[in-house]
């Protein structure tokens, strides 16, 4: 059951619907905008209805393993863990995608909201203002990750919850350098595909 399980959860992780909602309102979202399969590029490229849906079943890919093995097997925490992760990295390295994928912040939070509804939550909210305050969904991720890490050290009573939380936001940082560094330069796009410029974090030449 527990590899099973597993392979559930990254073959769930693994489907591509971001390319997939995007092929059917006809842009492969691969060459379009920023490139990415994530809820965010499609947003950019097809619109906010196919946007919304690609986060939902992004989130839905995470949440769903992650509570299947929570409800089979409620008394092995590590288990519930395992599942999610599998998710997690089944998205971030699709074997239908080349073992590429996206940036994982959906599906993370689909994890985290199975793991600890609070921390997930926290995060999430934490992302919807920075996002609207700023227009740059890397800021809101990069935080809410970091967030939702902070939160489940109090509203989680297992180690291997917390662990889980910090091993995704560490994914998630890892898989966010370019957006970094262009955050850095002042060239991020923000999520209506624009660039502010202005908006550059380096320090002012002297």
């Amino acid at each position: 059951m527990a590899v099973g399980l597993l392979a559930v959860g990254f073959l769930v992780g693994s489907i591509p619907f971001g390319l997939l909602v995007g092929k059917a309102c006809g842009v492969d979202v691969r060459t379009a905008g920023s490139g990415n399969i994530g809820a965010t590029n499609v947003w950019r490229t097809c619109g906010r209805r196919a946007g919304l849906a690609v986060f939902a079943l992004d989130v839905a890919k995470g949440l769903a393993p992650t509570m299947l093995a929570q409800t089979l097997r409620p008394e092995h925490y590590g288990l519930h863990v395992l599942a999610g992760l599998a998710a997690l990295f089944g998205h971030a390295f699709s074997p239908f995608l080349g073992f590429q994928g996206g940036k994982a912040v959906s599906t993370c939070l689909g994890v985290v909201l199975a793991l600890s509804p609070t921390a997930g939550l926290s995060g999430l909210a934490l992302w919807a203002l920075l996002v609207r305050l700023t227009g740059y969904v890397s800021v809101g991720s990069l935080a809410g990750s970091l967030t939702a890490a902070v939160v489940i050290l109090f509203t989680s009573g297992h180690w291997a919850y917390r662990l889980a939380m910090w091993t995704a936001a560490i994914l998630i940082w890892v898989r966010h350098r370019a957006n970094i560094q262009r955050l850095l330069r002042g060239e991020e796009l923000r999520y209506d595909g624009t660039q502010r410029a202005s908006a550059s974090l380096e320090p002012p030449s002297s």
